[in-house]
């Protein structure tokens, strides 16, 4: 998907919000295929005021992660691939806490594995730390 460019992006990062489920997990796993360099209209896509658009680019964001760190040695990233995993999961990780730091601290713990599932969360974390060795 990368090969052929990130010019369908916009429609897809538009195509979260659809109400079809099918539509909304189509597009975060084409995003997902074009790899870090939609990453950062996904952290973009973490203000979105629905629950679900901010879940998925998450999740998408993290699976991308986890798909960089996982490539095979003869496909090692570059290291322009890795600071812009480095600099998409660092804003996304400041809008998750910008997110939470405006919500109601009571509520925050179930607000927050509403939003920002905290498996996801904290494999993003794991991965900054973990491209953060590699840059």
């Amino acid at each position: 998907m990368a090969k052929f460019g990130t010019q369908a992006a916009p429609e897809l990062i538009e195509a979260l919000k659809a109400e079809n489920e099918v539509a909304r997990t189509s597009a975060a796993l084409a995003l997902r295929y074009m790899g870090f360099p939609v990453a950062p209209m996904l952290a973009g896509a973490l203000k979105s005021g629905d629950v679900r658009v901010r879940s998925l680019a998450l999740s998408t964001l993290k699976q991308m992660a986890t798909d960089l760190q996982r490539r095979p040695l003869s496909q090692s990233p570059s290291i322009a691939e890795l600071e812009q995993a480095v600099s998409a999961l660092e804003e996304a990780q400041q809008e998750m806490e910008r997110f939470l730091k405006l919500r109601n601290p009571e509520n925050s713990i179930a607000l927050r594995e509403a939003v920002y599932p905290s498996e996801d969360e904290h494999a993003i974390r794991l991965s900054l730390i973990a491209l953060r060795t590699g840059v």
